[in-house]
């Protein structure tokens, strides 16, 4: 990990001051320092303890870990004193920073911060104890019973939470490049319960310490097997997360591969209609154009013209819908006669409806729109209910309604679910696919007899396996 300069001065000058708050305090320490089997028993246990916590942080949430080793260097300040307290921490952050990277790598604690790891307890704790003893007497183990503990303890335990946290954001701040009371801010919303914690475990460390010296070394190999449990919980959680999240990838990516698989099916179907014409036709063309007359050489000619014509919208139609799912469609609006394009594109129907199609129509109805692409929407209902209704009759329907031109393509197939925009439906009787178009004038006149259609040429805008995808993507083009 490179440090910029100004990160690099402030991680020496911390280890500095930390390391030089011990002399200090051994020199401005007047009480006793800690002595007998008790005394070095209990030293020892918060010692391996503190070492367990830096290896072991107690897991709170998935990303969240917690160590308690700021209460095990407070209860060393009330237990030991100042410079024990001070050469204890320093000495098992080292120990435990150590520990850490043998067992992870130095990705997981780099030395540089193990070494300002160090020098930061050991400041935050010399600077608790400044407060702490300014208050109380020097003397080992603390004078817990006296009234001053009010507010000493309240007092040190918010010194070392700010010195520890403060040295810690100006640290971030400087390696990141950031404002250092900014930086502090920010992190400080759990402050009041660290605060807390700090205080209330490290006391009641202490008390339980001069009575049971050998308590706190009880909890490590607990504490350090209940935290591998929850690592390896969590581990298993997120194992488990990640297959899930494969398994719904692996699944969307075969549905795409089926879908596309349909794709290419439908598109090969429908390019393979027009070009059976053109090749059959052609044939015919061929073989007897010696004996055919005029008008069979002119209708030869029409239905191999016919037949390219539709392959040329199939293309076009594809190119469009490739268009429209980039969001680079570009639809005109102008006015034109929907009756005289409905008519025009009556024998391009024949191909999928046959005789089965009827349209009941105005005699002139101008509206305002694209008319070629209104042309491929006709086309493709029409398609789509000559597919799935294929036996039963087909209407094409165009009804002034208000200011509003309404084209309807209904069936007598199996019907789609009818909570669809633009769908009439029920179950078993068929459907109805409709759409409007604005009229800027309309000249209406009663209604025609029901026009049975004699010529067709299917033009498929979107091939689908199904009329609700099919229909949506209608939908997309018309209104883009």
């Amino acid at each position: 990990m490179t440090l910029p300069w100004r990160a690099r001065v402030f991680l020496w000058g911390v280890v500095a001051v930390g390391v030089g708050t011990l002399p200090l305090w051994w020199y401005a320490w007047s009480g006793p320092l800690p002595s007998g089997t008790n005394a070095l028993a209990l030293m020892a246990a918060l010692g391996v303890l503190a070492v367990v916590a830096i290896n072991f942080p107690l897991l709170v949430a998935p990303d969240v870990k917690k160590s308690v080793t700021d209460a095990i260097y407070f209860a060393d300040l009330l237990l030991f004193g100042a410079p024990a307290a001070i050469a204890l921490a320093g000495i098992c952050h080292l120990v435990g920073g150590i520990i850490l990277v043998l067992r992870h790598g130095t990705h997981a604690r780099p030395t540089v911060s193990i070494v300002f790891n160090a020098g930061q307890y050991m400041l935050a704790v010399a600077a608790s104890a400044a407060v702490y003893y300014a208050l109380l007497p020097q003397t080992v183990p603390a004078a817990l019973d006296r009234v001053e503990n009010l507010w000493a303890l309240p007092a040190a335990a918010a010194v070392f939470v700010v010195v520890n946290t403060g040295a810690v954001a100006c640290m971030l701040a400087l390696y990141r490049g950031g404002n250092p009371l900014r930086t502090w801010l920010t992190a400080r919303r759990a402050d009041a319960l660290h605060f807390v914690g700090l205080m209330s475990l490290g006391v009641v460390t202490a008390v339980s310490g001069v009575h049971y010296p050998w308590a706190p070394l009880a909890l490590a190999l607990p504490a350090a097997m209940l935290q591998l449990s929850l690592e390896r919980t969590v581990r298993m959680v997120r194992q488990a997360e990640e297959l899930a999240k494969r398994e719904a990838e692996a699944a969307a990516l075969r549905n795409l591969d089926r879908m596309k698989d349909d794709l290419i099916s439908t598109i090969s179907h429908e390019l393979r209609t027009p070009l059976t014409v053109i090749h059959g036709y052609a044939s015919r063309l061929r073989r007897s154009a010696q004996s055919m007359d005029a008008d069979g050489v002119e209708q030869t000619a029409e239905r191999i013209l016919a037949g390219s014509t539709q392959l040329g919208r199939l293309i076009s139609d594809l190119l469009d819908y490739s268009r429209a799912a980039r969001g680079e469609l570009e639809v005109q609006s102008d006015a034109f006669d929907l009756v005289a394009l409905v008519q025009e594109l009556l024998p391009g129907f024949q191909l999928r409806a046959g005789e089965r199609l009827a349209c009941e129509l105005p005699k002139q109805v101008e509206v305002s729109g694209d008319r070629g692409r209104v042309g491929q929407i006709l086309g493709n209902l029409v398609d789509n209910a000559a597919k799935y209704a294929p036996h039963g009759p087909i209407v094409l329907r165009v009804a002034v309604q208000g200011n509003a031109v309404r084209v309807e393509v209904q069936d007598r197939g199996p019907g789609v679910p009818a909570a669809d925009v633009g769908l009439e439906s029920t179950a078993g009787e068929g459907a109805c696919f409709w759409f409007e178009l604005p009229t800027p004038t309309v000249v209406e006149e009663p209604a025609t007899e029901q026009t049975p259609v004699l010529f067709p040429a299917p033009q498929v805008l979107i091939p689908s396996s199904s009329p609700q995808a099919a229909f949506a993507g209608q939908q997309r083009v018309a209104t883009a």
